[in-house]
């Protein structure tokens, strides 16, 4: 996916967040569930890339703190979910 259309608007910003809350974002794990790719499995070479996963433990997006620290929203969590948008 390309970051064309992500905007960094606090309702995106928002959405974004609430994704990964519920775990119901699109990652390959769900995008796979709902049949819309083949492989479930994450780019840094995980079984599976789920929306924790992209949060707490993918060598290649993960934020630092984790989710707990990600709900702060601070400066960093705002840049990092910007940047998560097209995951």
């Amino acid at each position: 996916m390309s970051n064309d259309h992500c905007a960094t608007s606090i309702l995106h910003l928002w959405a974004n967040l609430n994704h990964f809350r519920t775990g119901q974002g699109q990652c390959a794990a769900n995008l796979a569930h709902w049949r819309k790719i083949p492989d479930p499995s994450c780019s840094c070479g995980a079984a599976k890339q789920t929306m924790s996963h992209i949060v707490n433990d993918c060598l290649l997006s993960r934020f630092p703190g984790g989710l707990t620290t990600l709900h702060l929203a601070g400066d960093e969590a705002i840049k990092w979910l910007g940047m998560q948008c097209t995951r």
